[in-house]
């Protein structure tokens, strides 16, 4: 029976996960065995933060109780189209702590990332409340970012592993400052960039609910305005309207723009919806 090159690759990200996992406890075991019964519930902080494209922030897992920690392990999935994992490390509790880490953090496939802290030492832990691991991450293009924890776990200060231990989900909204789109719905303007990736002219078509006032601009990913494309009052063509534009990759003072990424925003008075282009060079 041939194999697929999917099947083979996903059972290796399992191995890699099973072996990491299986020498992260087998490290925790070292200086005891038996296991330990408590509910500790541990939380993201800031929960359901918003930060602009570009921008980056830093997601803690906080202990909020009185509590002996050896270890730490967890597998955290997120959407790899809205941010970017940057980084993630071992929490102010464990760096501040002054006792030999055994540490890591790692992508283990797209959209989900992996992380672990232990300390190295017959005897030595850190006490809660506090931060426990950290994760840098940046925003890509706006939209929501779930944060779902796949596993976590926890060992104390014995190293026994705590057996009821839960971290509830959160999310990530990317947008830019002073947005409406959280009190503009979205309408299905079926806004269109052809072609896409382009270079050096992207035509835009898209349609608005009425004949009110339209503003279509572009942005880069760190949020600041290039270009407006459209702002007015459309043309009463009926319900809805469609109405065709175009961008030459310059700014409106005509200076030719980098390639990347580029975020397409049309705004009426009742509605906001988005497309992202890709500039080549």
């Amino acid at each position: 029976m041939l194999l697929s090159w999917d099947w083979v690759l996903n059972e290796r990200i399992k191995m890699k996960k099973l072996t990491l996992k299986s020498a992260l406890w087998v490290i925790a075991f070292m200086f005891a065995s038996s296991s330990a019964n408590a509910e500790i519930q541990l939380r993201y902080s800031p929960a359901d933060t918003t930060i602009a494209p570009g921008d980056q922030a830093r997601i803690s897992i906080v202990l909020d109780q009185t509590q002996d920690i050896r270890t730490i392990e967890v597998f955290v999935s997120y959407n790899p189209a809205v941010v970017r994992s940057v980084s993630g490390g071992p929490g102010n509790l464990f760096s501040s702590s002054g006792f030999l880490l055994f540490k890591g953090f790692e992508e283990i496939e797209p959209g989900q990332w992996h992380g672990y802290v232990v300390i190295l030492g017959s005897g030595d832990y850190i006490t809660g409340p506090g931060e426990l691991f950290y994760w840098q991450v940046e925003g890509i293009t706006p939209g929501v970012c779930p944060l779902t924890t796949v596993e976590v776990g926890l060992a104390d200060g014995n190293g026994d592993i705590l057996t009821d231990v839960s971290l509830d989900s959160t999310s990530i909204n990317v947008d830019y400052p002073g947005s409406s789109t959280e009190t503009l719905p979205m309408f299905q303007s079926d806004l269109q960039l052809w072609p896409n990736p382009f270079n050096p002219r992207v035509n835009v078509r898209f349609a608005v609910p009425g004949n009110g006032w339209t503003r279509l601009a572009v942005f880069d990913l760190r949020g600041n305005l290039v270009s407006v494309l459209f702002e007015g009052f459309p043309p009463e063509l009926g319900e809805p309207l469609f109405l065709d534009s175009g961008w030459e990759g310059r700014n409106d003072h005509g200076q030719r723009q980098p390639g990347g990424i580029y975020l397409f925003r049309l705004e009426t008075g009742e509605t906001v919806s988005m497309a992202k282009g890709v500039l080549l060079k």
